[in-house]
């Protein structure tokens, strides 16, 4: 038997020796041995992603590698930049593609293996990949329908975003005039292009002691002197509902994103019934995207206090403030 060591690096066909007898006879061994020795770990390659690195998007992120020749197998790891990683296994050369779909910043490395078991880490930061496919969360400082305010109301909308942040939608909007009904509303946007519509009408009863609803007399009231009393009297007065509906993603070709029209109705509570009904009736929403209703109702009157008699009272018969539209 005769063995020889090869230690560098090579790629040859080797002899092993000669053999000799007992004579003194020595024949040389053919050099038809194969050696291979590698140690050099083959190099990483490329890898491309869908979206730039550190840029927040709402789907999955792909990526496609790009091996060289040395490479004989390779496996990919992920993290959520705890600085644990999770390992999904081994792959040929030949499944170049993969992709990430949970939310939040996600990191990506790779390791490239050759023939000889030689291993070469590959990328490995943490949290270069954003995702964020929740949609944004939306709350209000007033509850739809009626307020009493002495100076009007300001209305906000909030928007919030745990992950992406909010790119638009936070709203302010003051309602300092009386009326029967303003509608406020618009889309909450985050970071990752999630949205979320909203919508609230309000009615404003505002507080006015010199309404000419309601006139206020200030005279001086001795006994017997004549007074002023505000009465109202029947109204003639005109109800109007306007309802809607919308959909946050209608299905392709079947109804529109968003409706509205006006109906009759004898109450607010009757016009907020008759857009649940139409909204329940419409179909056309995506999966997932639920539809959604509101009602606006407003009550017109000719003028309630439009009359003033005079009494004669031993004091006055005065109307000093009043709520109204």
């Amino acid at each position: 038997t005769i063995t020889q060591t090869f230690d560098k690096e090579m790629k040859e066909n080797k002899s092993p020796g000669s053999v000799t007898d007992n004579a003194g006879n020595s024949t040389a061994c053919p050099a038809d041995q194969q050696v291979y020795i590698d140690r050099t770990a083959p190099t990483c390659g490329t890898m491309t992603a869908n979206v730039a690195r550190k840029t927040w998007v709402n789907y999955d992120i792909s990526f496609i590698f790009g091996f060289t020749s040395d490479t004989n197998k390779w496996r990919w790891y992920t993290n959520t930049g705890t600085g644990s990683w999770s390992d999904w296994g081994e792959k040929s050369p030949s499944a170049k593609t993969v992709s990430i779909s949970g939310n939040g910043k996600r990191g990506v490395k790779y390791e490239v293996f050759d023939l000889a078991g030689n291993k070469r880490s590959c990328e490995g930061a943490n949290e270069q990949w954003y995702i964020d496919k929740t949609a944004p969360t939306v709350s209000w400082n007033y509850a739809a329908g009626e307020h009493k305010e002495t100076n009007g109301m300001t209305v906000k909308v909030t928007c919030s975003d745990s992950l992406s942040g909010i790119s638009s939608g936070n709203t302010s909007k003051y309602i300092g005039s009386p009326n029967s009904g303003t509608t406020v509303s618009g889309t909450c946007v985050d970071g990752a292009g999630n949205s979320t519509p909203y919508s609230r009408s309000f009615s404003v009863l505002v507080y006015n002691s010199n309404s000419n609803e309601c006139p206020e007399h200030t005279e001086n009231c001795n006994p017997y002197q004549e007074a002023y009393s505000c009465e109202p009297h029947d109204c003639n007065c005109t109800h109007t509902c306007t309802i809607y509906y919308s959909c946050p993603k209608a299905r392709p070709g079947i109804g529109t994103k968003s409706d509205s029209k006006v109906v009759s109705a004898s109450s607010k509570k009757d016009c907020e019934q008759k857009a649940t009904n139409w909204a329940n009736s419409v179909v056309g929403c995506a999966a997932g995207h639920p539809i959604s209703s509101s009602s606006r109702y407003s009550e017109s009157c000719s003028t309630c206090y439009n009359t003033c008699h005079r009494t004669r009272y031993h004091q006055c018969q005065v109307r000093d403030s009043c709520w109204h539209y």
